[in-house]
């Protein structure tokens, strides 16, 4: 588990997405491109939340134009 544990916190963009948000469906083809071994959504949700010990975050959606100065003030 320690290789996809460095793959995943490597982060999704650094395996070749455009974004660096994990999905169930990207953890899973990760999965079978680096290590040979099909996992469906379902198996790949188990192996994140019970084998790996990881839960999930809903990324914050903060607006582009957002200006962190005149909030801080």
């Amino acid at each position: 588990m320690g290789d996809l544990t460095q793959l995943l916190l490597a982060g999704a963009q650094q395996a070749g997405y455009a974004t660096d948000l994990w999905t169930l469906r990207r953890v899973a083809d990760l999965i079978e491109k680096r290590f040979g071994v099909h996992y469906g959504l379902t198996g790949a949700r188990r192996l994140f939340l019970e084998r790996l010990d990881w839960s999930w975050q809903k990324p914050q959606c903060r607006a582009l134009e957002r200006k962190e100065g005149e909030i801080a003030r």
